[in-house]
């Protein structure tokens, strides 16, 4: 799978389920999970998305900052 067709996959799942983990990103859309870090730090620097601390554990979430 290249990478721009996983970004785009990436993107739509964030925004159907906001507050979601790396991991959970992974497991739900079939991407490695190496190529989620490297995608949603990419979008995170871009400004697409934001990483949130999220919960009692604080895990860290990502979102789209007009939800946030």
């Amino acid at each position: 799978m290249d990478e721009r067709k996983a970004t785009r996959i990436v993107l739509d799942y964030i925004k159907k389920h906001s507050h979601s983990t790396r991991m959970n990103i992974s497991r739900m859309t079939g991407i490695p999970y190496w190529l989620v870090l490297k995608i949603v730090d990419r979008l995170e620097k871009e400004g697409k998305v934001v990483i949130v601390k999220h919960g009692r554990r604080k895990k860290k979430t990502v979102v789209i900052p007009t939800e946030w």
